[in-house]
């Protein structure tokens, strides 16, 4: 055969990029997806945040000037949580200095629409947390005892917070309890470790959840360049 090209050019990625979906129905219909595990542990880290309410992958382009010339740059995510819109940008700690002047001009370009922009590296969210956030995922996929579950639900919510040592000493098992935090139905810590001292929080104890900032560990970047 004479050189027949393919109709489609196989685009390869760096072999290190792991390129996939997250798929968590009862958060939102449509998957989100990921072009890195960094990007994977960040997203399942925020699927249990109490209070993000969508997660959507490039949502835009996003034009800046760098100081020599006009730029494009489109953040990793958008976060919608009730009201406030967050642009997200997920970098490797080691990267972050380098791409400095593009973080600053677009955290400008998007606090003038009254959006904040993060930017969350490996730092916050490290290896062990994205996999204890992925066992939590895990185990929402599973069915549970729904009458277990009501028990559980029902208590959690008469105390609006209990110590996961109460729920253990209750009768529940400590998949149940994955399973609760991994559906959304209660909150947990921000280390999600559901460790004997650490709290199930009802939805309805709404002040005393975490917000974006200590679920992630991280403030919009115009505060973090004053903190560094």
């Amino acid at each position: 055969s004479g050189g027949m090209k393919p109709a489609r050019q196989i685009i390869k990625r760096a072999p290190h990029r792991t390129v996939g979906a997250i798929h968590a129905p009862w958060f939102q219909s449509d998957p989100i997806h990921h072009e890195s595990d960094l990007e994977a542990a960040v997203v399942r880290v925020l699927l249990l945040a109490p209070t993000v309410t969508r997660i959507q992958h490039q949502p835009a382009r996003i034009a800046y000037d760098d100081g020599t010339q006009h730029r494009h740059h489109v953040p990793d995510y958008l976060l919608e949580l009730g009201d406030r819109r967050v642009m997200l940008e997920v970098k490797p700690e080691r990267f972050v200095e380098q791409h400095r002047t593009k973080f600053d001009a677009c955290a400008t370009v998007l606090d003038a629409r009254g959006v904040d922009y993060f930017v969350c590296t490996d730092r916050e969210v490290e290896k062990a947390r994205g996999a204890r956030a992925a066992e939590l995922l895990q185990l929402a996929r599973m069915a549970a005892d729904p009458v277990e579950l009501a028990d559980l639900l029902g208590w959690v919510e008469r105390q609006g917070r209990a110590s996961v040592r109460a729920a253990l000493a209750r009768g529940h098992s400590v998949p149940l309890l994955m399973h609760t935090v991994g559906r959304r139905l209660v909150f947990t810590d921000p280390a999600l470790q559901l460790a004997p001292d650490d709290w199930l929080l009802s939805k309805d104890s709404a002040d005393e959840l975490p917000n974006l900032e200590q679920w992630l560990g991280c403030s919009a970047w115009r505060h973090e360049r004053l903190r560094r």
